[in-house]
């Protein structure tokens, strides 16, 4: 997946619930793509030879390596989420 690194200024209670959309739209794909690639893999270790359940492996390897890829380019971003202040009891 392609990414594009964008620059703007967004009002700090507004970073939490960006971040927090940001991080589940990556985790929505990685969900779809890994579900879709273990569906793959099974059907192919039903009817297929040994080389295209291999293929189907490595398939879901790279959608996992693609997602890791996705979330650690989010790291600005999470960096940027405050601190809660922690709560005092009275």
């Amino acid at each position: 997946m392609s990414s594009k690194k964008v620059s703007f200024n967004v009002p700090v209670e507004d970073i939490r619930p960006l971040t927090s959309s940001t991080l589940g739209l990556v985790i929505s794909r990685l969900s779809k793509k890994f579900q879709n690639n273990v569906n793959n893999l099974n059907e192919a270790c039903k009817e297929s030879d040994s080389l295209e359940i291999l293929t189907k492996v490595q398939q879901l390897i790279e959608g996992l390596e693609e997602s890791i890829s996705e979330l650690n380019e989010l790291g600005n971003l999470i960096e940027e989420v405050p601190s809660i202040e922690p709560k005092v009891e009275e």
